[in-house]
């Protein structure tokens, strides 16, 4: 089960990791796409797969929802770059 949790208001998908730390993939909205333009994980859980693990949890709920990303990360592109059955999401 995801623990992905969209916040509207910051523009942000996060993923919460214990009481008060919390990874976060953040983005714009440009009216017809997402542009995806900054991925954070907490310096404490780095090098845990967490950051794949919200990259796939947001790239399934992008596609669930039938919207398209724009990848302007250095780590999403390289995750887009790994998994190309997400090709159908990314915008461009």
């Amino acid at each position: 089960m995801s623990r992905l949790f969209h916040d509207v208001t910051s523009r942000r998908f996060e993923f919460p990791l214990d009481g008060e730390n919390v990874a976060y993939i953040s983005y714009r909205d440009a009216g017809d796409r997402l542009i995806l333009d900054h991925t954070a994980v907490p310096v404490a859980f780095a090098g845990q797969g967490i950051a794949t693990s919200l990259a796939l949890d947001v790239f399934e709920f992008l596609r669930s929802q039938n919207l398209k990303a724009e990848l302007a990360c250095s780590f999403l592109v390289k995750f887009g770059r790994l998994h190309p059955e997400y090709q159908d999401v990314v915008a461009g």
